[in-house]
């Protein structure tokens, strides 16, 4: 059939494999022949015989899951829903490859959850896919919904969902979910934290928005950085701080917090002065790529190694300032660092991570002003006054990203979930 697809005469090839289909004895190489067979029917338009033709694929070689989807896919498209989730069971109940079996499970689960009606077959289904792929965080949350259905299930449902946010905070959908298990427990004041957190990002409805006040009533950046470097080399870059802001020009300048009527503006002024705080005013100053080249250039060049990296000449020679003072009390704070680990090390996610814990400082001293901290990130602001968005517009897609955002909402997330 190769052969004749490979000369122009798919008519022939489509003949041929029809016939060793019916001939071939071995199942593997009649389940090639059988999925040759399906793909030329469904171009045909041909559905009903090409969904035949793909079940039957299947069936001799479970190894090929693509026509198990193939087949289930067409199944649906008529209605035959009971027939698609079978077709998906018996590939996964014996195909050799666990990441495929679960997605077969997974993609059973969802058609038991949904026209089939049977959530107690989809809980089963989606737990023996996750048995089988437990990092899938969409699957888990899915399960975790289901689970909620039930009272018996609803602290089940509980756990789920908490393992699913301590994996990936930033997920609206889970906080939804987990609201409503709050409000169903009785625990409205946790519920409506965690419904202050969608009205902030933007994700509630104008009914959330209406019973939700805006402010968050609880700390969000009491916590420092969780890994032990990242806190050692904060604590490092802090102790030059002065050093460096008198490279900058900056010497003998504070950053003062400022009065004003624009949230936005005073959220600003306070993540400013809160940066001073964790790593020196040049993490307010600088941006979180030039900061985060610059500390890496300055700590190799102070433990005498400064060609270990891939420095611009401009951050170069603005390391060059720093007195031979500044280095060695560098050095001295280096102390037990491997130099192994300094290279494994993610100096932007370490700066992202800084101004992250500066911005949720921020929102600490501003009353729990999440949503004017959330227009910060977004616009990249470091003082002075910002357009603010409707308080409907969904700031969703910058927490997705892997920016500040992201680590103030992870931030307050945590923070919730720690409270509960």
């Amino acid at each position: 059939t190769e052969r004749l697809d490979a000369a122009g005469r798919p008519e022939e090839a489509f003949a041929a494999a029809t016939e060793g289909a019916a001939l071939v004895v071995e199942p593997q190489a009649a389940a090639r022949l059988e999925l040759r067979r399906a793909l030329t029917l469904e171009a045909r338009g041909d559905a009903a015989q090409a969904c035949r033709a793909f079940e039957r694929a299947a069936a001799l070689d479970p190894s090929h899951d693509e026509a198990a989807f193939a087949a289930a896919r067409l199944l649906r498209a008529r209605g035959d829903w009971q027939a698609a989730a079978s077709c998906l069971g018996d590939t996964a109940a014996r195909h050799p490859d666990g990441r495929v079996r679960a997605a077969l499970l997974a993609e059973r689960g969802r058609l038991l959850a949904g026209p089939l009606e049977d959530v107690a077959g989809a809980i089963e289904a989606y737990r023996r896919a996750l048995e089988l792929a437990p990092d899938d965080i969409a699957l888990r949350e899915a399960r975790a919904g289901l689970l909620a259905h039930a009272p018996d299930t609803r602290a089940e449902a509980r756990a789920e969902l908490l393992r699913v946010l301590a994996s990936d905070p930033v997920r609206p959908s889970a906080w939804r979910r987990l609201v409503a298990l709050l409000r169903d427990a009785g625990e409205t004041r946790d519920a409506d934290r965690g419904l202050a957190l969608l009205v902030a990002l933007g994700a509630a409805t104008r009914a959330e928005r209406e019973q939700t006040p805006l402010p968050i009533d609880f700390a969000i950046g009491a916590d420092g950085l969780d890994d032990p470097l990242a806190e050692q080399l904060r604590e490092t870059v802090l102790a030059v701080a002065g050093d460096w802001a008198e490279a900058l020009g900056d010497a003998g300048e504070t950053i003062a917090a400022v009065a004003s009527q624009s949230p936005i503006a005073r959220c600003a002024s306070a993540w400013n002065v809160a940066s001073g705080e964790i790593a020196g005013p040049a993490l307010a100053r600088l941006p979180v790529d030039h900061f985060a080249a610059t500390a890496e250039t300055l700590l190799w060049t102070a433990l005498g190694a400064a060609a270990t990296v891939d420095a611009s000449p401009e951050t170069r020679a603005f390391v060059d300032r720093f007195s031979a003072r500044a280095l060695r009390r560098l050095r001295r704070a280096l102390s037990g660092v491997e130099a192994g680990a300094l290279r494994r090390f993610d100096f932007v996610d370490w700066a992202r991570a800084l101004r992250g814990l500066a911005l949720a400082r921020a929102v600490d001293r501003c009353n729990g002003d999440l949503r004017a901290a959330l227009e910060c990130a977004r616009a990249e602001v470091a003082c002075g006054d910002g357009a603010a968005l409707p308080v409907e517009a969904d700031l969703t897609p910058i927490a997705l990203g892997a920016g500040i955002a992201r680590e103030l909402v992870s931030r307050a997330v945590r923070a919730w979930i720690r409270a509960l």
